[in-house]
């Protein structure tokens, strides 16, 4: 008996049974899924936040590996396969910079995966709704391992997270069918296809799938969601924290080749009089990724910003185009008839004020170049000198009463104000105004403001050891939909209200995706009313800065003066 005991103790005896297990082990009947094609999957066991059971189905392969001949291709649909398949491992990651402040190029291209999270035993009998959410990081980062099922798996639905491509990888263009560009977005549509041939194997309802995401995830939502590629493939949609008018969410086409030519020039693949952009291609289908990512890094950037490299573009109209009018004069928009929540965090651009204030060093720099940093961060580098310089004052008079520089960067909450405008509301205002030109012809559509400043803030990680608190950050409502309190980088426990919420924002969110009516809940007293007009009717969801006032409540007129200065300047 001692001997046993030592061998389980030592651990010997549990890496054994893991290596048997892998092929002998019996396999519950409820981890193995059939799929329509024939092949099926094994996935494990998982709990949720509350406990609940979960069958999770990790690594699931939606389309062909885009490497060799298929790199800055169209994704091609999986081929189907025999015999089942073990789906139990959350590691698919595209291609991407390491952010750990080292060049270091992580992810592996063979990466065009998704995840399938069931509830064990729901408490529906019908068919459950489905969530698909598309992970943000500015088109060049980010993985379906940062988004775990804990908190949405409480309830009955059933998630779905996939990779998509990324940087070079995912949105370089020519402009020609040698690399059309926006193969990321193609890659989300693959996604959703996926769902619609599949998830009716896992108790999903095909009718009514729900897709979800944040930042670029969110500017994706609304792509998806405005192009005939993915028409009828979903039912609703959520948009957190940016839209496809976002400056950062799209690139003209004349900006998209310049940066096309710059990156082949970097890899010594454009090198002759009259550019053959098949032969670029092709030679930069031979490059080591390593090398890919080595070119982007050289790109013009302070303080990584312009935070986005490679973005969606413009695309002649052929088949399997994305995006074939410009967004800023698209007239017919079938995604304005689907049912839309959508928002903002109150203090969006804290992520950006804080990477700068959290590193003395830059503010000298940030002060002396103050009009041309200026511009290229907050993307109105396009205009002529005159109107940028004209632009500059604007902001300058508005949001610091006329001083620039140090002066200005030390009034954080204003300087955090001046990056939530420009970044993020003014795209957001001008999606809506968009989608309520013709007040009859559009779906119901609810706005929230996201105000509540827990124990932890992304601008922790970000702002450095300085402890201030710079309000409700872009991607600090993740806190709250995803468990990320745990991760390493964190040093904040939550307290027992940051719990409500997140309970909270998962229902509303759950109960959007189910009943097309967010609060459709008892314990909640207050109803959220659709808008459908300026000034804006929208729930708030906190009391940051506030807290005799309650939790949740409707207000209207979002940011009146703000949204009133941005739209006499641009």
């Amino acid at each position: 008996m001692q001997i046993i005991l030592n061998i389980l103790i030592s651990g010997v005896f549990g890496v054994f049974l893991c290596c048997v297990c892998i092929g002998e082990c019996r396999i519950s009947d409820c981890l193995k899924v059939t799929l329509p094609h024939g092949g099926g999957i094994i996935g494990r066991y998982l709990r949720s936040f509350r406990g609940r059971g979960i069958r999770a189905f990790m690594g699931i392969p939606y389309a062909e590996p885009p490497i060799g001949k298929l790199r800055f291709r169209n994704p091609v649909a999986k081929t189907p396969w025999s015999g089942y398949l073990e789906t139990v491992s959350n590691e698919a990651m595209c291609p991407q910079l390491n952010d750990a402040g080292r060049f270091e190029v992580i992810g592996k291209e063979d990466c065009l995966y998704l995840n399938v999270y069931v509830p064990q035993f729901p408490n529906r009998t019908n068919h459950l709704p489905v969530m698909v959410y598309f992970h943000g990081g500015g088109f060049k980062e980010g993985s379906a391992q940062f988004y775990e099922p804990d908190f949405f798996l409480d309830h009955d639905v059933i998630l779905v997270i996939g990779t998509y491509r990324l940087g070079a990888l995912g949105f370089l263009s020519t402009n020609t069918s040698d690399s059309p560009g926006n193969f990321g977005l193609k890659d989300q549509v693959e996604i959703l296809k996926w769902v619609q041939q599949n998830i009716q194997a896992f108790g999903g309802n095909p009718e009514q799938v729900t897709i979800f995401g944040e930042s670029a995830g969110a500017a994706s939502v609304t792509y998806l969601m405005s192009s005939s590629l993915a028409n009828g493939l979903f039912h609703r949609a959520i948009a957190q924290s940016g839209t496809l008018y976002a400056p950062w969410a799209f690139v003209n086409t004349t900006k998209a080749l310049e940066l096309t030519k710059t990156f082949s020039q970097a890899l010594r693949c454009e090198r002759s009089r009259h550019l053959n952009w098949s032969r670029v291609i092709e030679c930069l289908q031979h490059k080591p990724v390593e090398k890919i990512f080595e070119a982007t890094s050289s790109l013009p950037k302070w303080n990584d910003m312009p935070l986005i490299d490679f973005a969606p573009s413009l695309e002649k109209d052929r088949e399997g185009a994305f995006i074939t009018s410009h967004p800023q004069t698209l007239e017919v928009n079938h995604g304005h008839k689907i049912p839309l929540l959508i928002g903002i965090n109150s203090e969006e651009g804290a992520l950006a004020s804080a990477s700068i204030l959290g590193k003395p060093r830059l503010i000298p720099e940030l002060e002396d170049r103050w009009e041309k940093i200026l511009s290229q961060i907050l993307f109105y580098d396009k205009f002529d000198l005159a109107y940028r310089s004209n632009i500059t004052q604007r902001i300058n008079d508005f949001y610091f009463k006329g001083q620039k520089g140090r002066q200005a960067i030390e009034m954080t909450q204003n300087f955090t104000n001046m990056f939530t405008d420009f970044l993020l509301f003014n795209g957001f205002n001008k999606y809506l105004e968009k989608r309520f030109q013709k007040p009859n012809e559009h779906a119901e559509t609810f706005v929230y403001l996201f105000s509540h400043r827990g124990e932890g803030s992304f601008t922790d990680v970000i702002g450095g050891p300085n402890n201030k608190d710079y309000g409700v950050a872009h991607v600090d409502d993740l806190l709250y939909l995803f468990p990320h309190f745990d991760k390493e980088f964190f040093r904040a426990a939550p307290t027992k209200e940051d719990i409500f919420i997140q309970e909270t924002l998962v229902k509303l969110w759950v109960n959007f995706a189910t009943f097309r009516d967010p609060t459709y809940m008892e314990n909640l007293n207050v109803t959220w009313t659709p808008a459908d007009k300026f000034p804006l009717d929208y729930f708030r969801i906190g009391n940051y800065k506030n807290p005799n006032q309650p939790l949740f409540a409707m207000e209207r007129g979002l940011w009146t003066q703000r949204q009133q200065f941005l739209d006499n300047v641009f």
